[in-house]
C-alpha cells in the first residue's frame, strides 16, 4: 500500500478523517509504537486539570479572542503550566504511592 493510499484509506470505509485519525492513534498506542526515541514527562493529567481554568482566563482577559489566537495562546501558557505541575507537584507526589508487595 503507498503512502497516499494510506492517507486516504478513510475514504475506502466511509468514516470521517477525524475519527480515522482518532483510532489510528489509539491503535497506534495500544501497538506500543514509540515514535521517539525518548521519553516526553506525563503531563496529560495536568492538560487535563489546567485546560479549562486557562481557556476562561484567555477568554475573560480578552487574550485569545478568535480561535487562532486560541490556538497560539493555549499551548503557550498551558504546556509550562503542566510541566511545572508534572516536576514540582505530581512526580514528587509518586513517592508516596502505596505499592502492593512492597
Amino acid at each position: 500500500m503507498f503512502k497516499t493510499e494510506i492517507l486516504f484509506i478513510h475514504r475506502l470505509v466511509d468514516v470521517s478523517p477525524v475519527t480515522f485519525q482518532s483510532f489510528a492513534v489509539v491503535l497506534v498506542g495500544i501497538a506500543g509504537f514509540r515514535s521517539v526515541p525518548f521519553r516526553f514527562s506525563d503531563i496529560s493529567y495536568g492538560i487535563y486539570i489546567f485546560h479549562m481554568p486557562i481557556i476562561i482566563y484567555l477568554i475573560r482577559n480578552n487574550i485569545a479572542t478568535t480561535t487562532q489566537s486560541m490556538l497560539i495562546w493555549l499551548p503557550l501558557l498551558l504546556i509550562p503550566t503542566c510541566l511545572l505541575s508534572w516536576y514540582a507537584i505530581e512526580k514528587p507526589a509518586l513517592r508516596f504511592k502505596i505499592r502492593p508487595g512492597k
